[in-house]
């Protein structure tokens, strides 16, 4: 069994993750940011369940836009498990929606600094101890967002391009090390996340834009957060599952899931991206 590292579980996909892989008797650390006060009830119910069910789930504070707080959490666990951190899961995030003229440079960097700084520095927090024992699996949670561009997500599509194009290229740099790096491409699933959104702060920019602006948002908007059947949540953490039990040197790259209708031409664009590195990588030796 691993020592399971899980961002962002206070909700959502990281509070099923910790239970799912718990279940399966790995030892799970499940973090998340201010466990002694807004995320308090969280931890506690999460505990209780550990408790209940006679898993082996451990609490950690981590934000993930502190780099303190990063190698605090990390240090911990480290010394927890004796240096063996098998998988960890860049799992914590939140969505956003607004034109990118809307967002405030503060916005814009209080983004990024969770949706992709934040995966980089654990990631990295990570690594000394996975190298030790040249094994390890980065399991990155993207989103479909990352494939295509649309009115008023730009930015959120711009944080999970850029990520996903860190994680893969981790894939490229560690799979000699014996590390692997994978991504996890979902679709939309009703876990919460919207309620963390941030709220633009130039919202007066909008009646430039005229009748148009309502009119787009309320479709872009509907189009990721209502669903007339909701994607079951289970997709998920089974996915997370099979990722951990492949055995190293038989996973893929990314692991698209909950596409819906755009499943296919995602994975066509997939495709080409993994093809043009390989024959980069092939052209030039690597």
């Amino acid at each position: 069994m691993k020592n399971i590292i899980i961002t962002g579980c206070s909700s959502g996909f990281g509070w099923l993750m910790a239970k799912h892989l718990a279940k399966e008797g790995h030892t799970v650390y499940a973090t998340m940011r201010n466990i002694k006060t807004t995320n308090l009830q969280s931890a506690k119910e999460l505990l209780d369940w550990a408790k209940t069910n006679g898993v082996r789930i451990f609490i950690k504070e981590l934000d993930v836009s502190r780099e303190d707080s990063i190698k605090t959490a990390i240090r911990g666990i480290a010394l927890a498990c004796g240096g063996k951190i098998d998988v960890l899961i860049n799992n914590a995030g939140f969505a956003t929606s607004g034109l990118i003229e809307e967002y405030s440079d503060q916005q814009v960097h209080e983004i990024f600094e969770t949706l992709v700084h934040g995966p980089n520095r654990v990631t990295k927090a990570v690594l000394p101890y996975m190298h030790r024992y040249r094994d390890g699996l980065l399991i990155l949670m993207s989103s479909r967002m990352s494939s295509f561009q649309l009115p008023f997500v730009g930015i959120y599509s711009a944080a999970k391009a850029a990520v996903q194009a860190m994680a893969k290229s981790y894939h490229y740099e560690l799979k000699h090390s014996g590390i692997e790096s994978v991504v996890v491409q979902s679709g939309s699933y009703k876990t919460g996340i919207g309620e963390k959104s941030i709220i633009v702060e130039n919202s007066a920019v909008a009646k430039k834009y005229g009748d148009w602006y309502r009119k787009t948002k309320e479709k872009v908007v509907n189009l990721f957060t209502t669903y007339k059947e909701p994607q079951d949540m289970r997709q998920i953490t089974d996915l997370i599952s099979t990722i951990i039990n492949t055995p190293t040197g038989k996973r893929k790259l990314i692991y698209p899931v909950g596409l819906g209708m755009l499943e296919t031409p995602i994975h066509e664009i997939n495709a080409q991206s993994e093809n043009m590195s390989t024959a980069l990588m092939e052209m030039i030796g690597v």
